[in-house]
């Protein structure tokens, strides 16, 4: 019996069922993530198909980053790789912090090279304005973790801190399918 093919959302709803006090906040992001990549893969497609690069397509996977998560109220700040500054999303504030390289690589999308989305979510005081000082906290701290390759395959790689799962992107129907599951490194390599 062939099984059914998994989404990033039926993946992410199994994992927050594994924690009851689960509030549905963090798959809300994930999956706001998700939609973000999602549009930042059809530009950088359309462009290539096109033959044209954006002047500024960093600035466009910021927006989209932005435009997906403004108002899910799951966010209480994004800090991009863009700019020096956290921006304050709209009410409700959520309990978490995005910080994004919203596209790094972007020159090798005009010779169908790679490029990549970074990043990483953190936990959040609610009830009061976030600083700079409240992105900079130790690495342990990570909620969700991952990144996103842009390229003739485009893949979002995710760690919730049980193991790292790849998801690639169907460009036909729209939605990341878990394609490799729980990726490790060999016990040995010659590098």
């Amino acid at each position: 019996m062939t099984r059914a093919p998994v989404t990033f959302k039926k993946f992410l709803v199994e994992e927050q069922r594994r924690f009851p006090e689960a509030t549905g906040e963090l798959t809300t992001l994930l999956l706001d993530v998700a939609s973000a990549c999602k549009a930042i893969a059809r530009n950088a497609i359309q462009r290539r198909f096109e033959g044209e690069m954006s002047q500024q397509p960093e600035r466009y996977a910021v927006e989209c980053f932005l435009l997906a998560t403004e108002n899910s109220g799951a966010l209480s700040g994004l800090l991009s790789g863009q700019g020096p500054h956290s921006v304050p999303m709209g009410q409700p504030r959520g309990h978490y912090l995005l910080l994004i390289d919203a596209l790094n690589g972007a020159p090798n999308l005009e010779v169908n090279g790679p490029a990549g989305s970074i990043f990483s979510i953190l936990r959040s005081e609610v009830g009061r304005d976030v600083t700079q000082e409240d992105f900079l906290q130790q690495g342990q701290a990570q909620v969700a973790a991952g990144y996103v390759l842009y390229g003739p395959v485009t893949m979002l790689v995710l760690s919730l801190g049980n193991g790292v799962h790849g998801f690639s992107l169907d460009p036909f129907l729209g939605d990341f399918y878990l394609t490799h599951p729980d990726i490790k490194m060999p016990g040995e390599s010659s590098e």
